[in-house]
């Protein structure tokens, strides 16, 4: 198998320590695995530092990730950046974001999170395509393009597309601020979509 998706439909609450094993064996199993999609409440069951350990070695392979994630959970915001830090063959990303309104824990829990020098602490060398569908524009997902900009030497092009209005100067001044962050490759190219809304005939 070289493609593999696995999502949940509703969090579960008080996993198992055997439900989470399971989960994480049967992702393991998958040695000659290519590409990975992982929903958002997926990312909440594996244990960020087994994912490291494991996954570095087994699937090597894998150069493409497709990930949900929800900006507001540190669970879920540690685990995706530990993934990164998995796949030494990583060259595409897709992120989309997931924000549901009663996350545990506050924007500024994820931030001080996404603040520690640790958090991605190594280069994703060989990350060259990235993009985030249903960028929210809040204060953690805008840290968490600066932290990719600067860890993706080998970086293409990063596309994002926003996934709500909202207001003209505001999303002015965070199209200002992403293009302006550095970049570990500065000839990496940024796009930025706009909320676009449809009318229905």
């Amino acid at each position: 198998m070289s493609m593999l998706r696995i999502e949940l439909e509703k969090v579960v609450d008080n996993a198992k320590h055997d439900e989470i094993s399971t989960l994480q064996r049967f992702l393991f199993s998958f040695a000659s695995l290519e590409q990975l999609y992982l929903g958002s409440l997926v990312l909440e069951l594996l244990n960020a530092n087994i994912v490291l350990g494991e996954l570095s070695s087994k699937l090597n392979g894998l150069w493409c990730l497709y990930l949900g994630v929800d900006f507001n959970k540190a669970d879920q915001t540690s685990c995706a950046l530990q993934l990164f830090k998995s796949f030494p063959s990583l060259s595409k990303l897709k992120i989309m974001v997931r924000i549901v309104h009663d996350s545990d824990d506050n924007a500024e829990t994820v931030m001080k999170y996404l603040e520690i020098p640790t958090c991605l602490n190594r280069p994703l060398n060989k990350l060259e395509y990235e993009t985030i569908n249903s960028f929210r524009c809040s204060k953690t997902e805008v840290f968490f393009v600066k932290l990719l900009c600067a860890r993706t030497p080998s970086l293409v092009r990063m596309c994002i597309e926003q996934g709500i209005a909202i207001d003209s100067k505001e999303e002015k001044n965070i199209t200002i601020k992403l293009m302006r962050f550095p970049r570990a490759f500065t000839w990496a190219e940024l796009f930025y979509f706009p909320f676009e809304v449809t009318n229905a005939d």
